[in-house]
């Protein structure tokens, strides 16, 4: 076996652990939690669209990806939580070696790996992939369509470009912020394929129609073919267009379904500038289940600067390809930052992926060049998992059975900013 055979290997066996760590925290009493009320919702809207084709009632300004995702599981599994929930936890867990491999790109092992374990702790990612919301697709499938658009720029294989665009238009299908990564991925390829003067111009020109149809008609081909139901039901190709401007009117004017909401500010350009949260709770016959996703403060507060970095190492250092995660980042944040409407926390895992990526490459690299960045790196690496562990507790809805952190739950209660009632 070569060294860089049994390099590879190491790496492979040690993102497979990071990939079952993840399973596990996902996983986390999960079979006996009671469903969420989005969860609940989410199954009815699956049967509606499916049997009836009718969108909703939760989230019906979204694409129905999930609802046909969904709707395989209760066939397969039935109405429990877990059954609710089991696209979101596949998805969710291979979200993990993705990211891995992604970062992998830029910052080689060291980074790949430390990108995995960033997202497989993270509160945000752990929460919403224990439930029925389409969340966590926007991880996998931004990132997923990336990696392969660039696997197909290493050797040209028309098979990656066909797999990026697929993998772009299941995330269309999720949400449209998808689209955000999506327009990146088409600069870049073209950019890089059409300045490519090792192939002769024909083959130049051959690559770009491939990257057009795979990367602009095939995304569009998946998200329409995601809306078959709506057609087999009888509506025609006009209410569907109908249905697409009221959706699209809905989702630049949101403020949510939940009166609660407005009492916490949901401000996108405070994502990576101060550690922010979403809270939600379960119901069953043993009372609530609070659930709270804080963002960790030592994985996403470093994003920006280590973005900014990364763009001073591609110029620095004359690579180019170091700058794609930075442009990623800005790409998919920079909308929801400069928003005017609330945007919840949920839709930053949309941008997640690339943001533990820019910061684990940075880390990586950072500790490339110094004398003891091994030990640098595992420190960073053991405080951020630290960190997290409260905070995926929290996530999990286990708050209740641990010590002060009951105490965080109640802060986030709709009713804990009203003045107590008087004793009789």
């Amino acid at each position: 076996m070569t060294p860089a055979t049994e390099e590879a290997r190491r790496f492979a066996t040690r993102l497979a652990l990071l990939t079952a760590v993840a399973a596990g925290l996902r996983l986390l009493a999960l079979p006996g939690q009671p469903p969420l009320a989005d969860d609940l919702s989410a199954a009815v809207s699956a049967v509606n669209f499916l049997e009836r084709a009718q969108v909703g009632p939760t989230m019906w300004q979204h694409p129905r990806l999930r609802d046909l995702l969904v709707y395989v599981a209760l066939w397969a599994c039935g109405p429990s939580k877990l059954g609710l929930v089991l696209p979101s936890l596949l998805i969710g867990v291979a979200g993990v070696p993705v990211i891995g491999l992604l970062a992998r790109r830029f910052g080689g092992d060291r980074a790949g790996l430390l990108a995995a374990l960033l997202l497989a702790i993270d509160p945000l990612h752990v929460d919403y992939s224990r439930q029925a919301v389409q969340e966590v697709y926007t991880t996998l499938f931004g990132a997923a369509g990336v990696l392969t658009a660039l696997r197909f720029l290493d050797g040209r294989r028309a098979g990656w470009a066909v797999a990026s665009g697929l993998l772009f238009g299941l995330g269309l299908a999720t949400k449209w912020s998808v689209a955000l990564p999506l327009a990146v991925t088409v600069l870049w390829t073209l950019w890089r394929a059409g300045s490519d003067r090792s192939a002769a111009a024909p083959a130049r020109r051959a690559q770009l129609a491939l990257l057009a149809v795979s990367l602009l008609l095939l995304p569009a081909a998946v998200y329409l073919a995601t809306w078959a139901p709506w057609f087999r039901g009888g509506r025609s190709l006009v209410d569907w267009i109908d249905l697409q401007r009221a959706m699209a009117t809905e989702a630049a004017h949101h403020a949510g379904f939940n009166a609660a909401d407005s009492e916490q500010p949901h401000r996108a350009a405070r994502w990576f500038l101060w550690p922010t949260a979403y809270a939600d709770a379960a119901f069953g016959p043993a009372g609530p289940v609070p659930i709270v996703a804080i963002s960790n403060p030592l994985t996403w507060l470093p994003t920006l600067p280590a973005a900014a970095w990364l763009v001073r190492e591609a110029r620095r250092a004359g690579r180019p390809d170091l700058a794609l995660l930075p442009a990623l980042v800005a790409a998919t944040w920079l909308p929801f930052a400069l928003a005017s409407r609330p945007i919840w926390l949920h839709s930053a895992l949309a941008v997640l992926p690339f943001a533990l990526a820019a910061v684990a490459v940075a880390a990586a690299r950072l500790a490339a060049a110094a004398r003891d960045g091994s030990r640098r790196l595992l420190a960073y690496a053991l405080l951020a998992t630290l960190a997290a562990a409260p905070l995926v507790l929290l996530a999990a809805g286990l708050a209740r059975d641990v010590p002060g952190l009951d105490d965080v739950v109640r802060s986030y209660r709709p009713a804990s900013s009203e003045p107590a009632a008087p004793s009789p």
